[in-house]
């Protein structure tokens, strides 16, 4: 009978893991009554996922108009986006429930300061991706943030596909910045000069039926050591 029991248990579990419904992508975008700055080690959510502060320095979710009074947000963004400043960096987790999700696309952009001069076609350096993947394996890319345009500004870009598709799923990803330095390499920290701005942020969350089939598996294979013995 304990047997008929764990084999009931395993099929529910399949039949558990079949029914699941298939994870639908969202978009972080920052729109969602999240507004401030945040120090070091402080965290916000926002789209059912969290937000934590680090490198030293701080972050804030604003609108282009707000960040304007203190550096040149990037252009073509009228909603609220996050800018991370001076060398920072900023980590993202779920907020709850299950813990693994995918990147799919995010749009970004380079935060100059106020009184930076580029001429056209400048390129500052670039946005640094980096993950914590499952099975303790590391994902990383680097986005040039692109060249300024004919006013020496700088705009948003998107971010799809590439790199991120051979991504698998994540516990955390880490948002930070880089300064081209002239000889092939990008710099960071950099003298409180990366700056980054991000909205628009795809993400895929782990589709229950994957721990289900993993419950399934685990009582299958108990099922077929106790029958061997």
């Amino acid at each position: 009978m304990r047997k008929l029991g764990l084999a009931a248990l395993a099929g529910a579990a399949i039949m558990g893991a079949l029914a699941a419904p298939a994870a639908h992508a969202g978009v972080v975008t920052f729109d969602d009554g999240v507004v401030g700055f945040f120090g070091d080690g402080d965290s916000f959510t926002s789209g059912g996922y969290t937000f934590t502060q680090g490198g030293g320095s701080f972050g804030g979710v604003a609108d282009g108009g707000t960040f304007s009074i203190f550096a040149n947000a990037p252009t073509g963004n009228s909603t609220q986006f996050y800018g991370g400043f001076n060398d920072s960096s900023v980590t993202m987790t779920r907020s709850s429930g299950q813990t693994h999700f995918k990147l799919s696309g995010l749009d970004f952009g380079f935060i100059s300061a106020i009184g930076g001069i580029y001429n056209p076609g400048d390129e500052p350096g670039a946005l640094m991706v980096s993950a914590h993947g499952l099975d303790g394996s590391t994902y990383s890319l680097l986005a040039s943030f692109g060249g300024a345009d004919g006013n020496g500004e700088f705009g948003f870009q998107s971010l799809v596909g590439g790199d991120l598709s051979t991504w698998g799923f994540v516990d955390s990803v880490t948002f930070s910045a880089c300064t081209f330095d002239g000889a092939g390499g990008c710099a960071t920290p950099f003298f409180n000069l990366n700056q980054f701005a991000l909205d628009n942020i795809g993400a895929v969350p782990e589709p229950g039926s994957l721990a289900l089939a993993a419950l399934a598996l685990g009582v299958a294979g108990s099922l077929r050591r106790r029958s061997s013995r």
